[in-house]
């Protein structure tokens, strides 16, 4: 991997993390709010339809949620 395909997928990595980091305690009002500002990133990631970008996304959003997904996993 080249270093603008690195520099490109730790964008998208911590756009990810950012907006994860409003979802750390589950869902709030205020993260809801930003999922509505950031409405274009969400159209850009989808609109790259590119697995790696995607994937560094998802990684990034799930660093701060995977603590109330698993709480929510183990209660079922």
């Amino acid at each position: 991997m080249n270093s603008d395909l690195l520099f490109f997928l730790g964008v998208f990595w911590f756009i990810g993390l950012t907006i994860g980091w409003f979802f750390r305690n589950g869902i709030s009002f205020i993260g809801l709010i930003v999922l509505l500002c950031l409405l274009p990133v969400f159209t850009a990631v989808s609109m790259i339809d590119w697995w790696p970008f995607t994937t560094a996304f998802v990684v990034g959003l799930l660093i701060h949620t995977w603590k109330p997904l698993y709480k929510k996993v183990q209660q079922l």
